[in-house]
């Protein structure tokens, strides 16, 4: 009799932890979006406005880590 019931108890805790750690999650994951909501959007510069970045001549790549037959 003592053991079932210790294994009801003990069933029982586990299911009461995963209910207040879901609980924590849920409240966790609702202010997180709310504080995302609050966030004003990204500004998208137009491409056009932007220089394009300088060419660099094949001798000033010969230290990069991609392999010469790859490039």
């Amino acid at each position: 009799m003592k053991k079932p019931l210790l294994g009801f108890l003990f069933a029982m805790g586990c299911a009461a932890a995963g209910f207040y750690w879901g609980r924590l999650k849920r409240d966790e994951a609702r202010r997180l979006e709310e504080a995302a909501r609050a966030v004003p959007p990204p500004v998208v510069v137009s491409t056009a406005t932007l220089e394009a970045p300088p060419d660099l001549p094949t001798e000033a790549r010969s230290g990069d880590s991609v392999p010469r037959g790859l490039e």
